[in-house]
């Protein structure tokens, strides 16, 4: 369990929020950051990423598979606190408890195959469900990229993406959830009032 509990240890979610203008010092790397910078979700979610499979494609193609009209999807990436993460799978198992029959999306940033694999069998694992997608990026935040994501975001909180796809397939509206701001019942019912 040290190996999965290392793991958890090094999640983080990003959050697709504009922030007021002024740089920070990253607490992880001491790196000064632009907190201005945000995160383009209509690019981010045409851009390529990997399957455990070895499959390559967009969260778009993803959700498009699904071939249902709600998803949720939750972005994560290396450098996380423990009890965000426990947040968030708290919340997927009690979506799949009562089951909404809601399609859950994982998207990992800065993770390596092997570390994908392991952190799928982690998460079947943590929510006793193999009833999820897991999608991955070896290099996302940590170089050049198509979204421009600079390391602003690991001073944000964790984020859950309520994901509405229209009639239009190339439109997919996001409703993002903040998770340390809310208990897990608040997030519950928040999660819940969307779905209806």
């Amino acid at each position: 369990f040290n190996i999965i509990s290392g793991i958890w240890y090094h999640l983080i979610f990003i959050l697709p929020i504009l922030i007021s203008a002024e740089t920070k010092k990253c607490r992880n790397c001491g790196l000064v950051i632009d907190t201005a910078k945000t995160l383009d979700m209509k690019t981010f979610f045409s851009d390529t990423f990997h399957s455990i499979d070895g499959e390559v494609k967009t969260i778009n193609n993803l959700i498009a598979e699904l071939e249902v009209s709600l998803s949720i999807v939750f972005i994560m990436r290396i450098g996380d606190r423990p009890a965000w993460v426990n947040s968030a799978v708290e919340v997927v198992k009690e979506i799949i408890a009562e089951n909404y029959n809601v399609p859950i999306v994982f998207i990992f940033l800065d993770t390596d195959s092997a570390l994908a694999i392991q952190t799928k069998s982690m998460l079947e694992y943590m929510i006793k469900s193999e009833d999820f997608k897991l999608l991955y990026t070896t290099s996302y935040t940590l170089g050049e990229n198509v979204s421009q994501i600079d390391r602003w975001n690991l001073q944000t909180t964790p984020a859950i993406l309520v994901c509405h796809k229209t009639d239009n397939s190339d439109k997919v509206e996001l409703k993002p959830l903040y998770v340390p701001v809310f208990s897990t019942e608040q997030l519950l019912l928040r999660i819940k009032s969307m779905l209806q």
